[in-house]
């Protein structure tokens, strides 16, 4: 009896599905194409992290990685979003400190407009900033 308990705890682990990606670049063209003409997604999110320092104690990417963890929670929230590749870039006019990868605001845009423009006439698109 004892080692039935955790054999039926196992299996209902292997059974359990994962939720279906959000996440663009972990989808496959299939995948996507199912998402937005069959499952209704409406909405990819366009969020911009950012590579810069801030401060001996962090990484670089925090902002990225930071944007990409929101973006996921939000469009599994919206129920109805997908999540492009969050932009790494920085944007902004002013001075910038070594290691800053960054983009000027006008050049974000027009980067992100270039970027996903295959969605074009299937969904709505929205940029989030994520700095």
């Amino acid at each position: 009896m004892n080692c039935v308990l955790p054999l039926v705890i196992l299996s209902s682990l292997c059974l359990a599905q994962k939720p279906a990606p959000v996440q663009l670049e972990l989808m496959t063209y299939p995948e996507v194409y199912s998402a937005i003409h069959e499952q209704g997604k409406t909405t990819v999110l366009i969020f911009n992290g950012g590579t810069e320092q801030r401060g001996p104690h962090a990484v670089l990417g925090g902002h990225t990685f930071i944007a990409r963890s929101v973006a996921d929670e939000i469009a599994r929230k919206l129920g109805n979003a997908l999540v492009a590749p969050v932009l790494p870039f920085s944007p902004t006019d002013a001075f910038v400190k070594p290691s800053t990868i960054f983009l000027k605001p006008a050049t974000t845009i027009s980067a992100t407009t270039a970027s996903f423009i295959f969605v074009y006439n299937s969904v709505d698109t929205l940029m989030v900033p994520g700095h």
